[in-house]
């Protein structure tokens, strides 16, 4: 790569703070400004009709209408530029951005694993930029892989940790997709309020969840966590017995035989009646009452939407118990 030529974030700076903002002057004569340009040119050249086309509207733009906007709305636009790449500047953003790297999202579908790692602690707003860029070109790498819809075709997982940090709205039109490219798409998160809080549109976020076909849900204290969660699950069909007036005497062996049989097989017994009704399969306070581990027995319930559990009445969930390996310090 020719280092005086590749297109960085400090270029791209000084090409905005350098673009001439008086159309009376020749740009020609602006010496970083004129070099990008010139350097655009003969690559169209060189290039398809539509690299052309883009040079052109783009030469257009830059020598001819940018110099006669406003001077308050041109600088509107620098400051916005300039304060997104400074955020880009930071200590240990700029190297893995900014310099020498040749890692690109598809290297991801040829069997690489990319692990972005960078503490939101100590830089917020680019570490969230980076991982959330990161995550959307991989989507859109995704989403156009020559091999889509084949079976044949390398998965390759995107892996949330703290989801609700990275959630962008794209991920609405991804998750339905998700499927057909191959695309295993997991988020891990505490509860639906990380979302909520940041902003998130509510439709949004469940509508990325609804496409989902596993989830796997662990204690849990948020109510409208749980309650969604147990909606999610689904009910069961029970028999409720009710009377409609008391029980005249006390019941016998033989009297709750009958808990047995069909519904449509017993209508009755004494004042007695039993009948059909549909229950939520886990209430949302089981949630908060699922052993929560750390250094030992932890439970988790398991909601596989194209899976039938056999040890659970094949329904399509099932609380499942783990030892949970102890943390080194």
């Amino acid at each position: 790569m020719n280092l005086q030529k590749a297109l960085t974030l400090d270029r791209m700076v000084r090409f905005i703070n350098f673009a001439p903002k008086d159309e009376q002057k020749d740009w020609r004569t602006i010496k970083i400004f004129a070099s990008v340009i010139t350097r655009a040119e003969e690559a169209a050249l060189e290039g398809t009709d539509e690299d052309q086309r883009i040079y052109q509207e783009s030469f257009e733009y830059w020598t001819q209408v940018y110099p006669k906007v406003t001077n308050v709305t041109r600088s509107g636009f620098i400051t916005a530029f300039s304060a997104m790449a400074d955020t880009l500047s930071g200590r240990g953003i700029y190297e893995m951005i900014g310099t020498e790297t040749n890692l690109t999202p598809e290297m991801i579908l040829s069997g690489k694993i990319v692990i972005l790692d960078i503490p939101l602690k100590g830089n917020i707003q680019g570490g969230l930029m980076v991982q959330a860029m990161w995550k959307l070109l991989f989507q859109q790498a995704v989403e156009r892989r020559a091999d889509k819809g084949l079976k044949t075709a390398r998965p390759a997982f995107l892996w949330e940790d703290e989801g609700h940090e990275f959630f962008s709205q794209h991920d609405v039109r991804f998750q339905p997709s998700a499927r057909d490219c191959r695309a295993p798409h997991v988020i891990i998160s505490q509860n639906i309020h990380n979302f909520l809080h940041l902003g998130h549109n509510e439709h949004a976020v469940k509508a990325v969840f609804a496409a989902m076909n596993t989830y796997i849900f662990h204690t849990n204290g948020d109510l409208d966590t749980n309650r969604w969660a147990s909606e999610r699950i689904g009910g069961v069909k029970k028999l409720k017995l009710t009377t409609d007036g008391g029980l005249l005497k006390p019941l016998r062996d033989k009297d709750i035989s009958f808990f047995d049989r069909r519904p449509e097989e017993v209508e009755s017994v004494g004042r007695m009646k039993i009948a059909e009704e549909t229950k939520p399969a886990m209430l949302p306070e089981d949630f908060a009452k699922l052993q929560r581990g750390g250094e030992g027995t932890c439970e988790a319930v398991i909601l596989w939407l194209a899976h039938r559990f056999a040890a659970n009445q094949n329904r399509n969930f099932c609380v499942l118990t783990f030892e949970q390996e102890p943390q080194t310090t």
